[in-house]
Parts: C-alpha cells; sequence; structure tokens
C-alpha cells in the first residue's frame, strides 16, 4: 500500500509541475485604456445656435441720447465644461461702405450680471448643459455705442463684421 501511496504523490506531483511548467510559458498583456472628450461649446442667440454663423445686428440712433447704439438679448454658452471664454478679435470701427476712411469708432461692453467688461479682454462665462436653462445669471449681452453723437459723423452707410472668439476655460 505504501507502494500506490507513493506512486499517488509522485503522479501527484509530476501533474502539478506541468501545470506549472505550462503557466509559467504564458504571456501577459498589459491593457492601457485612454479616453479623451474633448471640450465643446456653442454659443446661442434667441434661442437659435449661432457658432460660425452670422447675426445682423442694426445699430439705430438711440432718441434719448443721439448715439448709435444698441444692446443685444442675451448670449448663452452652452457646451460640456463648467466655464469659458468670450472675447471679441476686433476693434469696433464702422467703415463708411462708399468712402473709404470714413468711419465710425465704436465702444463696446460685455454685460454680465448688469457688470460692464470690456470686449477686447476675455470674459469668463458659466457655460449651460441646455439653452433652455439660461437666465439673466448665466448669459451675457453685447453693448455696442458710438464714440461721438450721430449727427457727428457724414450720412453714410456705415459697416462692419466683428469676431466673436469663443475659447474653453480648463
Amino acid at each position: 500500500m505504501s507502494n500506490k501511496l507513493l506512486l499517488f504523490c509522485g503522479s501527484l506531483l509530476f501533474f502539478m509541475s506541468s501545470a506549472n511548467a505550462g503557466a509559467g510559458r504564458s504571456s501577459q498583456l498589459s491593457l492601457g485604456v485612454d479616453a479623451l472628450l474633448e471640450a465643446r461649446v456653442a454659443l446661442y442667440y434667441r434661442g437659435e445656435r449661432v457658432t460660425d454663423k452670422s447675426i445682423d445686428f442694426p445699430l439705430p440712433v438711440n432718441a434719448a441720447n443721439g448715439f448709435f447704439e444698441e444692446l443685444s438679448d442675451y448670449f448663452y454658452v452652452v457646451g460640456n465644461i463648467e466655464n469659458a471664454k468670450v472675447k471679441f478679435a476686433d476693434e469696433f470701427i464702422l467703415d463708411d461702405e462708399e468712402a473709404p476712411g470714413r468711419n465710425i469708432s465704436m465702444v463696446g461692453a460685455f454685460v454680465f450680471n448688469e457688470i460692464r467688461y470690456d470686449v477686447t479682454s476675455d470674459l469668463t462665462v458659466p457655460v449651460l448643459r441646455d439653452f433652455r436653462q439660461g437666465t439673466s445669471t448665466n448669459g451675457f449681452k453685447v453693448h455696442m455705442k458710438s464714440q461721438h453723437l450721430a449727427h457727428n459723423y457724414p450720412s453714410g452707410r456705415y459697416v462692419n463684421v466683428f469676431t466673436l472668439i469663443l475659447t474653453p476655460a480648463m
């Protein structure tokens, strides 16, 4: 009986060492996982997405003070981050279409939470998940006003296109 026990233990040892030898020849793979979600922001005005579009912004003479002046409705930034920066890339100058060199210099401001900010400096604003979340506390307006009274400028049609830059604030 002891020979049978010895044979059984020897067979068991052989089997276990064979299994371990097979395990020693196995390969391993390290799988590095990386997920990147890019920041996305879009600009909404009057309930419509206006990113990469242009909007008309007539500049009437304000009857109360005599300046060319207008205050926009609220703009809202929508995306997948917490904050974004907005600023205008251009000086606010309107050029006479028919008389080169004649222009109207403008003063511009962002209005955010009833405070005015320079339009050529970054203004950090909250980013909404949906434009329908927009309120007076998370949107901003654009205010444009001529430097001088309207009657100081020669008659003509003064125009320009201004670029609003919207960037994620990380």
